[in-house]
């Protein structure tokens, strides 16, 4: 579980602020370095996973995959 955006204690209890991120999320978001995204509230993150499941990254450095690259 994470959060973010936290000043006071008392932020530490708006559920809103609580994400949850997989290794599979981690991977999907930042395949190549693993690092983890920032997000200001739970439907945040939800957001940025459902775009990344439908537009991939760029340029994968460890699988090598470029979906912008054409065949030809």
């Amino acid at each position: 579980m994470f959060t973010s955006q936290v000043s006071q204690v008392a932020d530490l209890e708006d559920t809103r602020r609580h994400y949850k991120m997989s290794d599979a999320d981690f991977a999907l978001l930042n395949p190549n370095t693993r690092t983890c995204p920032v997000f200001r509230t739970n439907a945040d993150a939800e957001l940025t996973k459902l775009i990344y499941r439908r537009v991939p990254v760029l340029v994968n450095e460890s699988t090598g995959e470029d979906p912008g690259e054409s065949s030809s």
